[in-house]
């Protein structure tokens, strides 16, 4: 049976160089930081969701990371209308714990430059 995950994307800190995400998930890890590790099974949708009351301005996508280990997305996550972005894990595992390095573009409140942070999937089945 597949899941409903949300991933909040929220700015922690616009003063460092670059901009610092702080990172949570519907399952319940907060680190309070971007690192951020989702455990996921498969056939789960994953929904990133940017919190702009924090000073995000924008996500500018999610994307696999070519170096990664394992692929867990099936392929980069899509916009949708609102600016959230969905994926989808894979339907068959490639190995308990397998680990997923992906990246998240984003730009902040009055700022045009782009910056990215690279957060985890793991999968647990």
């Amino acid at each position: 049976m597949s899941n409903a995950i949300i991933i909040t994307v929220s700015l922690k800190n616009s003063n460092s160089n670059p901009p610092k995400l702080k990172l949570k998930d519907s399952l319940g890890d907060d680190p309070g930081n971007d690192n951020l590790t989702t455990e996921v099974s498969t056939g789960d949708i994953i929904t990133w969701v940017p919190d702009y009351s924090s000073g995000i301005s924008s996500l500018t996508g999610i994307t696999k990371k070519p170096d990664s280990d394992y692929d867990l997305l099936n392929q980069d996550p899509l916009k949708d209308s609102s600016g959230n972005y969905v994926g989808s894990v894979v339907s068959t595992s490639p190995k308990k714990g397998a680990i997923e390095t992906y990246s998240i573009g984003f730009t902040i409140d009055g700022d045009s430059a782009s910056y990215s942070d690279d957060p985890k999937l793991k999968i647990n089945n």
